[in-house]
């Protein structure tokens, strides 16, 4: 990768995720990765609970977000960064969906990820450095989802849905 490449618009190919997947899925920090992976921002893998975890219909209610104030501290937010970010995000990677499954049931309140954005975002990429994979951090991982959906044969309107994407044209881009 170029030194001119923005790690904004890095993401891995359909290939390249096969072997992020399977790097990530043992990982402690697999959870968020791959709620990342399947087009969530990590805003709102860190607001997601547990109750809005459907593992019986292998879906993720995102509805709202933790992000930092102006004296950057955590605060919730109930409203998400656009009218479409709220949504359903079907579970669909088998590693997610096991992973979500192995946390114990009594343990399955609050914050389903507990974990600073910075230590994702620095877990994700050195996952992608020890598997020769371009770092595409945290933001990255969700433009990925984009490009995996795209080699599924993903409508672009299902997966501006499942992203919360609002501009058909950013999709596009990301494709």
């Amino acid at each position: 990768w170029s030194s001119d490449v923005c790690s904004s618009d890095l993401f891995l190919e359909p290939d390249q995720i096969k072997v992020f997947v399977s790097a990530a899925k043992n990982h402690k920090h697999a959870i968020p990765m791959l709620l990342q992976l399947s087009s969530c921002r990590a805003s709102e893998v860190r607001g997601l609970q547990w109750d809005k975890v459907d593992l019986a219909n292998k879906r993720v209610l995102i509805k709202g977000a933790m992000v930092r104030d102006k004296n950057n501290q955590l605060v919730e937010k109930a409203r998400n960064k656009t009218a479409e970010s709220t949504r359903y995000v079907p579970i669909f990677i088998p590693e997610l969906y096991d992973a979500l499954q192995s946390v114990p049931e009594a343990e399955r309140t609050g914050y389903v990820v507990t974990a600073r954005a910075n230590t994702i975002y620095n877990a994700i990429n050195k996952l992608c450095q020890d598997n020769n994979l371009p770092e595409v951090g945290s933001h990255g991982l969700r433009h990925s989802f984009a490009s995996l959906a795209y080699s599924l044969n993903i409508p672009a309107k299902v997966t501006m849905q499942i992203g919360g994407w609002s501009d058909y044209n950013t999709v596009m881009k990301i494709y």
